[in-house]
């Protein structure tokens, strides 16, 4: 239930809060489902990219989906050899 609630905010916070507030949501979202961020960024980009600019909310969001990965992977690990 947890991981819902962390998704769904992580998505609502691209409307209410500030951008470094959903980039933490989205990282802490992505450790749930890596490629969340992904999309948060792919959406952010679809909803506040200018024409014309580079796309770099879902080049971050590609790099922190990736850090996620790693994480995850680790986590994984570190959890199934205990």
């Amino acid at each position: 239930m947890i991981r819902y609630i962390v998704l769904v905010s992580s998505l609502l916070s691209l409307f209410w809060f500030p951008y470094p507030f959903t980039l933490v949501l989205s990282f802490v979202a992505s450790l749930f489902f890596p490629p969340w961020a992904l999309f948060i960024g792919f959406l952010s980009d679809l909803l506040y990219l200018p024409s014309g600019a580079w796309p770099t909310a879902t080049l971050l969001g590609a790099l922190i989906s990736l850090a996620s990965v790693f994480v995850h992977r680790f986590i994984k690990t570190r959890i199934i050899n205990q």
